[in-house]
């Protein structure tokens, strides 16, 4: 899986981290994480060591982000993606519970230099997921 890169100012096709910084100064840029990067930093956290095993390149591209993060001191703003995360499926309401534990898992993952983060990625660790407290139910918008 490739992560991409947009932004309202930019109407190009951004492919990597690397075709952002070549148009944008990173002391210019702040990220707005989306549900899925959230969603992996979350699983990331929880569970390094099965995360990190994942045969598709989702952990090397997390890495990378986390490492042009680092680097480049960026400003990162992860609430909406969080947000969106923790919604139940079935009424749209936030679940709580995952909402301050996928947040401090995240926090906790910021907390640490890139050099921890690859320290952290070889534990075996593993903390239960919380899962969505509601069914899914059929609606309709009219």
């Amino acid at each position: 899986m490739k992560f991409f890169y947009s932004s309202l100012y930019i109407h190009e096709t951004l492919n990597s981290f690397e075709d952002l910084k070549n148009k944008i100064d990173p002391k210019l840029i702040k990220l707005y994480l989306d549900t899925n990067i959230c969603i992996y930093l979350s699983k990331f956290y929880k569970d390094p060591s099965s995360f990190v095993s994942v045969t598709d390149n989702i952990s090397e591209e997390l890495l990378s982000l986390l490492k042009n993060i680092v680097m480049n001191d960026l400003l990162v703003d992860f609430s909406l993606g969080l947000e969106e995360a923790c919604r139940e499926p079935s009424n749209f309401e936030i679940n709580i519970s995952k909402f301050h534990d996928m947040n401090n898992a995240i926090k906790s993952l910021f907390e640490m230099d890139y050099f921890e983060m690859l320290q952290y990625s070889k534990l075996i660790k593993f903390e239960p997921f919380i899962k969505h407290e509601t069914r899914n139910t059929n609606f309709q918008i009219y």
